[in-house]
């Protein structure tokens, strides 16, 4: 069995996160399987520790890159695909962010099933989505969500059958590290994580951040902070400061963001899912950039759930947050708990079962 994670990135990591994470589950359900990954993310070194062949894929596709076509990223793919991959043949490609005509006709033409990853997105993206040529080539979507989040109900009746609630989907985290990270520092410690950095945004949250953390810093010299701004950042990284480290990329993000104090971040599906088991107090600033995503939304959510309080992004709000946080007075500190991936698991073992079953050996 051949196996293709074809992650298509926006301007966050989620996509190749999400790709990466059923990757690796697919290859604990089917040890034989040969599975391998393939993205156009700038940030496709990061997933070189799970141990799976990575595909490079040109990042004229990313939307940071420099694709001035009037075709599709997917149209573009579809005709690079085949020579990317050599005689080698997936039987399966599981596809993040991309409903695309071209695209999938290509990998039908290679003999390939396709399942796509669909998230809950803002409800006009969502029709287009679903009623796009694409989508009737889709023999599975996987929902990242509990029933309950993203209800069957809610989709077209013909999608219905085809829908799998995989429930919501974040990294493990090594809870033996949290302990070796808390026990290094002694100080309380603010973590700021902007995701893959490469929102419109992202310049200057880092900005408010910076600030928020100056101010602090002044009043509370103990304090110890670590901006996160992500691989995609654009250009150059802003400098730290007294008791600020600024990092481009942390590979144990989940397990700094568990031994933190407080962690800021936006409102990202895979930034809320890691947030929620870190058990950590949140301060949330939700982006507004058009798009599928609607972090506002999900920003409520979490806010209502009592994890995270939703702050405007301005450095005296954000520090007057940091300060009621670190006083008690904001979301109280939950015991970090490993993602529930049970749902996910099951739900696939059901389908590939259903679409690979196992030849059984006689005896």
């Amino acid at each position: 069995m051949r196996v293709l994670g074809l992650a298509i990135d926006g301007r966050g990591l989620g996509h190749l996160s999400r790709v990466r994470l059923l990757a690796r589950l697919i290859r604990e359900l089917r040890p034989e399987a040969e599975v391998r990954l393939a993205t156009e993310s700038p940030a496709a070194w990061t997933a070189s520790g799970d141990g799976l062949p990575v595909l490079k894929l040109p990042e004229c596709l990313h939307p940071a890159g420099a694709l001035n076509h009037a075709r599709s990223r997917g149209a573009l793919l579809s005709e690079l695909l085949g020579p990317l991959l050599g005689g080698w043949r997936p039987e399966l490609a599981v596809v993040d962010h991309v409903v695309d005509l071209a695209l999938f006709q290509a990998l039908r033409r290679l003999g390939c099933r396709v399942w796509v990853v669909l998230r809950r997105m803002r409800p006009a993206p969502m029709r287009a989505l679903l009623r796009a040529p694409a989508a009737s080539l889709v023999e599975a979507w996987l929902l990242p969500h509990a029933p309950d989040e993203l209800p069957g109900m809610d989709l077209p009746r013909s999608f219905r059958r085809r829908c799998h609630h995989l429930g919501p989907l974040a990294r493990p985290i090594d809870l033996d590290r949290v302990e070796v990270l808390r026990r290094a520092s002694p100080h309380p410690l603010l973590l700021a994580a902007l995701g893959g950095g490469g929102a419109a945004e992202a310049r200057s949250l880092a900005g408010v951040c910076i600030e928020a953390f100056e101010r602090l810093h002044r009043a509370r010299p103990d304090l110890a902070a670590r901006l996160v701004c992500g691989p995609l950042f654009p250009g150059p990284l802003p400098a730290g400061g007294p008791g600020l480290e600024v990092l481009s990329h942390e590979p144990e993000l989940a397990e700094w963001m568990a031994a933190a104090d407080v962690v800021i971040t936006q409102a990202g599906y895979n930034s809320v899912q890691e947030l929620l088991s870190s058990g950590t107090p949140g301060l949330l600033l939700p982006i507004a950039s058009p798009g599928r995503d609607d972090q506002t939304a999900r920003a409520a959510e979490v806010a209502a759930l009592g994890r995270a309080r939703v702050v405007a992004a301005e450095p005296e709000a954000l520090a007057s947050a940091l300060l009621a946080v670190l006083a008690g007075k904001g979301p109280p500190r939950a015991l970090p708990r490993q993602p529930d991936l049970a749902p996910a698991r099951a739900a696939l073992g059901r389908l590939l079962d259903q679409t690979f079953p196992t030849r059984s050996t006689s005896p």
